[in-house]
Order: C-alpha cells, then sequence, then structure tokens
C-alpha cells in the first residue's frame, strides 16, 4: 500500500507537470487529541513552524532571533484571544471556541518611523477552529514589513562625485539623506498601503551642482526599492543622469519591475510613470482602473445592453503594430461560451483576417470587434463589446479583458479592464454571507466517486473574499499518503504556501483570483480520479474537504464536500 502511495503521488505530480516539494517539511509528533467537552476546537504549533523570509536581505543587522516574535491570537471581533512569544508559545493546544480566528506575529510591537538597517517582519495567518478537530499550524512564514531602500551609483559616476553630493528619499512623511558613500540600507515604516517615495538628488560635480526630483507611487510594506544612479555619457562631459528604480519583494520570488528615467542636469522629472508616447486608452465616462459592475438595469426590455462599452484607442501619434486582446474569467462556464462562439482567450486584432483565421475573424466582426487591416496602420480605433454585455451577463463572476497596444515608434501600454456580474449584491447590498454551491448536487450529502461524478463549485460572497482555507478529513488520506503534494489542514488558497502552491494552483484559483473576489467558480472534477489513485482498490474510505470561507465583513461561511472512495 506505502509502495502504491508513492507512485500513485509520482504519477499526480508528473500530471501537472510540477514539482511539489518543501525544505521546509518537519516532522513531529502530533499531541494527542484532547477530550471535547464544549463546542471548541484545538490550535497546536509545529516545531520549528516559524521561518523568515530574508531572501532578498543585504543587511547589517543581527540574526534574526524568531523566539523573540510576538504571537497574538485575535478573534473574527479582533478582540484578542492569546499573546506570547514565539519562544514561549504553548506545548500544549490551545483550547478555542468553534470559529474563525486569526495570528498575528510581529518582530517588534512597534516598527520605527526610520531607521538604518533595521528591518522588520511580521504576518498573518487565518485559520479556524472546528469542534474537536486540532488546527495544527505547521508553517508560519514571517515576511518584511517595512520598506527597504538603498542608494547606489555607478562606478563611474561615483569616481567624479565630490563632498556633498547626496539624495534625500522621502517615504511617505518620512525622510533620509543618503550622503553618496552611504552603503547602509533605509527602512522606513509603510504609513498607508501604498506610499509615495520621492528622490530628491543633489550632486557636486566639476564644480557644479546639479540637482534632479522623481516621484514614484505604489510603494508598499514588503518591498525593496534599490535605487541606482548613473550618468552614461560621463566621458563625454554631458550632464545627463539616469536614476533606475529596481523594485524587488523581499519574498520567494523578489523581481518585480524596474523603472528608468534619464534626464537632463537640474529638470524636475514628473510623478507619472505612464509612457507618455504610448498608445492611449479610453471608455467615455469611466475610470479604467475601477472595476465595473454590469447589472440587470443596464440592459433593456428586449435583452439589449444600453451602456456603451466602446473603447476608443488612439496609437498616439503613430499607427498601430500590434493590439493584443486577452480574457481571462473566475467563470469556466463564460471561457466555454467564447470557445463554442470560436473566439479565442488571447489574439492580436492586427492579424486576424479571414484569410489567417476565418472562424475567429468571424466572430468578432459579429460582436463589433474591427480586425486586420481595419486596424493595423491605422492612427486610432474604437473596439465595441457592447454586443458581448448580453452573453457576459449570463455568467456570475470577475472577466477580465486585458489590452496590450503597441505602436509603430516601439511603445506600448497594457490596460486591464475589469467587469463584474454578481447578481446577488446588485442594488449595493453587501450584506449575505458567502454561499458554497456543488453544481448539480446537495452538498449537503456524501456521494461516492464514480467517472461520471462531476465536482464543479461555486462559491458567492457579495462583500469579497477575505480568507479561503481548505481542510482535508479522511480516514484514508492522511498527511503520509499526501506528503508533498497538500497538507491535511490550512490549505490556503490566497497565500499558499511555497511547497504545495503549484500543485495546489493546478486545481484551485489561487492568490488574487480569490481575494476580495465576489464570486468563484472552479471544476475539480479531473482531481477525483486522482484521488481514486491515491487509495488501493482494495481500501475503502471517506475523504471529505472543508471549505471555509470568511468575507470582507467578518461573515464565516463552512461547506464540507463529502467524498467516498471505493464505496
Amino acid at each position: 500500500m506505502k509502495n502504491f502511495m508513492k507512485i500513485a503521488c509520482a504519477l499526480l505530480v508528473a500530471a501537472f507537470a510540477m514539482t511539489a516539494c518543501s525544505s521546509e517539511n518537519t516532522e513531529f509528533q502530533r499531541p494527542q487529541k484532547p477530550v471535547v467537552t464544549a463546542d471548541t476546537g484545538f490550535l497546536s504549533f509545529a516545531e520549528q513552524g516559524l521561518s523568515v523570509i530574508t531572501d532578498a536581505e543585504v543587511v547589517r543587522a543581527a540574526a534574526v532571533n524568531t523566539d523573540d516574535f510576538i504571537c497574538t491570537i485575535l478573534d473574527e471581533q479582533g478582540a484578542e484571544i492569546e499573546r506570547f512569544t514565539y519562544g514561549n508559545k504553548p506545548t500544549e493546544p490551545i483550547e478555542l471556541k468553534v470559529g474563525s480566528y486569526k495570528l498575528v506575529v510581529v518582530s517588534e510591537e512597534t516598527i520605527p518611523a526610520k531607521e538604518w538597517e533595521h528591518p522588520t517582519y511580521g504576518a498573518e495567518v487565518p485559520f479556524t477552529i472546528s469542534k474537536g478537530e486540532t488546527n495544527t499550524l505547521e508553517t508560519i512564514k514571517c515576511k518584511l514589513s517595512n520598506v527597504k531602500v538603498t542608494v547606489a551609483y555607478a562606478a563611474d559616476l561615483y569616481n567624479l562625485l565630490e563632498a556633498g553630493s547626496k539624495s534625500d528619499v522621502t517615504v511617505g512623511s518620512n525622510m533620509m539623506s543618503f550622503a553618496y558613500t552611504e552603503e547602509r540600507a533605509a527602512f522606513f515604516a509603510a504609513e498607508q498601503e501604498e506610499n509615495s517615495m520621492t528622490v530628491d538628488m543633489s550632486l557636486n560635480y566639476a564644480g557644479k551642482n546639479s540637482t534632479m526630483s522623481y516621484t514614484v507611487n505604489g510603494v508598499k510594506a514588503g518591498q525593496w526599492r534599490k535605487i541606482t544612479i548613473s550618468m552614461p555619457h560621463a566621458n563625454e562631459g554631458n550632464v545627463v543622469f539616469t536614476i533606475t528604480i529596481e523594485t524587488l519583494t523581499v519574498d520567494n520570488e523578489i523581481v518585480v519591475d524596474v523603472a528608468e528615467l534619464t534626464a537632463m542636469s537640474e529638470t524636475v522629472i514628473p510623478s507619472d510613470e505612464k509612457d507618455p508616447l504610448a498608445p492611449i486608452i479610453s471608455w467615455e465616462g469611466h475610470d479604467l482602473d475601477e472595476t465595473f459592475q454590469l447589472m440587470a438595469s443596464h440592459f433593456d426590455q428586449d435583452g439589449n445592453c444600453t451602456v456603451p462599452v466602446v473603447f476608443d484607442v488612439d496609437a498616439n501619434n503613430s499607427t498601430f503594430k500590434s493590439f493584443v486582446v486577452n480574457v481571462e474569467s473566475t467563470s469556466s462556464s463564460f471561457m466555454t461560451s467564447l470557445e463554442s462562439m470560436n473566439i479565442l482567450t488571447e489574439f492580436d486584432i492586427c492579424q486576424v483576417n479571414s484569410t489567417t483565421n476565418s472562424s475567429l475573424n468571424t466572430a468578432l466582426t459579429m460582436v463589433g470587434i474591427p480586425t486586420g487591416a481595419k486596424v493595423l496602420g491605422k492612427e486610432s480605433v474604437s473596439v465595441a463589446l457592447t454586443n458581448l454585455m448580453g452573453i457576459l451577463y449570463e455568467h456570475q463572476g470577475t472577466h477580465t479583458f486585458t489590452l496590450t497596444v503597441t505602436n509603430e515608434a516601439g511603445h506600448t501600454v497594457q490596460q486591464p479592464i475589469v467587469m463584474l456580474v454578481n447578481k446577488a449584491s446588485e442594488g449595493g447590498s453587501t450584506g449575505n454571507a458567502p454561499t458554497v454551491e456543488w453544481v448539480g448536487y446537495d452538498i449537503s450529502k456524501a456521494y461516492t466517486i464514480t467517472s461520471d461524478l462531476t465536482v464543479k463549485i461555486e462559491v458567492s460572497a457579495p462583500a469579497g473574499i477575505k480568507a479561503f482555507t481548505v481542510d482535508i478529513d479522511s480516514d484514508v488520506l492522511d498527511a503520509q499518503a499526501l506528503d508533498g503534494l497538500l497538507p491535511v489542514s490550512g490549505i490556503d488558497l490566497i497565500n499558499p504556501e511555497e511547497w504545495y502552491a503549484g500543485f495546489l494552483g493546478g486545481l484551485f484559483p489561487t492568490g488574487d483570483q480569490v481575494l476580495n473576489q465576489t464570486f468563484l467558480s472552479f471544476d475539480i472534477t479531473e482531481f477525483m480520479g486522482m484521488l481514486d489513485m491515491l487509495v488501493a482498490a482494495e481500501d475503502k474510505g471517506y475523504a471529505n474537504f472543508v471549505l471555509n470561507v470568511t468575507d470582507n465583513n467578518g461573515q464565516y461561511t463552512k461547506a464540507t464536500l463529502q467524498l467516498l472512495i471505493h464505496q
């Protein structure tokens, strides 16, 4: 049986073409389950379950001692239930009332407003307590809680700089002055979720002083803003500076983006980071960066959409070279509907015509999207999706149309257009608690896994999803059987641990596909056959998947997917 399990797990991983492994897995003895005396459950901690991600850190601070980290358990209302340092965490399971909780871990009570070489770390881990069950927090990863900033100069420029040269960096309302010889990192408290950062450069060069200012927005806690200043033509005597800001996230994958700016000396740099020469996309009367909710009031009695969904695109003193449309949706039924209409999930309307792709060209023309010569080489174009809205409204979920447009001058703009269909929240109501449905089945009943069993789950959360975890309760799928694939409890769809994130992503929506979404639809029918592989033919048992959903109003819903194996 044990060898069969290993072989089945290997086949399962190969099917998803992913590697599920974890250097952080810790084997430990689970505490004996306490006797249940009330509507309570228990929380325990794994040995060596707390770690700190410092992949991108190059600091002179002392080694991180996680024993001093402060752990606080909060209930659904934010009230403090327990507090202790991680080094003094309870050795016995903590008894808690049934419900949703959050473990908040911080390296310090207060993040300094600004300080050299002083990183702070933290984590928030939502978890649920079920009656009589013990929830073990096996891995708690703490990440950088403040904003790290470093300033460096290209070697050829550094050798030319004179005393007094500096760069003042302001994050929010806090400023740190970097002398040009400064090699330390500054750590700022993130006053808001997104902050502005201004670099005021004052450089002394050849007896003259040159100044430049640059403001960048969207600076967040957990980021390393790595500023590098250079003068590409220093040998030619031209005073032209370049500021490069790398944005790294102190996490397992650190490189996010790089913004580069070149300006003449004594020029004030505008704060707008968008390419001013890129094509311009607009929707009259709408902000493209805001989600548009499609509602019944947007249709007349004949079902025709009365809101013009027309995007005007200007090549910006140039002509179009490419115009790529990408379609994504949380509703699998909407994507299937597009497929039945011969509309691909991604296409370049500049290259679509009756010769290259006749069926796609016909489908796009029918819904009002221009193709081929009507776009390629043109200076402006209108893309109408109005005729598609009737079909879109039939499918609940979040639908994203991303337009990536490049002009002949080589400048590109990318604009996601997000549309929401959530009939339960129309009229502004967000009071309904989350609901979980098993399409075509009664989720309160148990079903045997067969070849014709379909498992499509739909989750509605009018207030938006704040937390979504899955626990596995089974007499045949234990931690040993699932080793390297999934944990048996606390499977976090929004913040999955690294070791199972890849495998999980092949089954469920994860991350931003879940967080703040008001509707989810996912089909895990294929996983049923894989579950069957994990259990020997002569064995019988059950596998319950407990879905725990909490919305942004703190409302919690628990639904259990009950599956019978070989019964």
